[in-house]
């Protein structure tokens, strides 16, 4: 059985797993290959709306881990606009997460899709 990627087909799932694996990108360290990943996913025009929602906040969070708090503070603000009720907006600053680059007091935040 092969798989075969066509990008003009929308699929949910495969958008899921690219999710997915830029978590697992962040979590090894490797922040500019997950940064990738969640740029190309919000690229997306049929993202879902949860989806949506969780890639602006580790978008924001992988930003903050790599220096760039003003960078991140955008992809925040855009979280916010887009979903004022997000119960991800207390995570949604720098603060948030346990980087070197970031003084925190937390490790990055796990949270399950909806």
């Amino acid at each position: 059985m092969q798989l075969v990627y066509t990008p003009s087909v929308p699929d949910s799932l495969a958008r899921e797993a690219l999710f997915l694996s830029a978590e697992c990108s962040a979590a090894l360290g490797e922040l500019s290959t997950a940064q990738s990943s969640y740029e190309h996913l919000l690229r997306q025009t049929q993202l879902h709306v949860g989806l949506r929602e969780r890639t602006l906040l580790r978008l924001g969070h992988v930003l903050c881990a790599q220096g760039f708090p003003e960078q991140a503070a955008q992809f925040f603000a855009e979280l916010q606009r887009q979903f004022p009720r997000s119960r991800y907006l207390p995570l949604a600053r720098c603060t948030a997460i346990n980087s070197p680059n970031v003084p925190g007091p937390a490790a990055l935040p796990k949270f399950a899709p909806r």
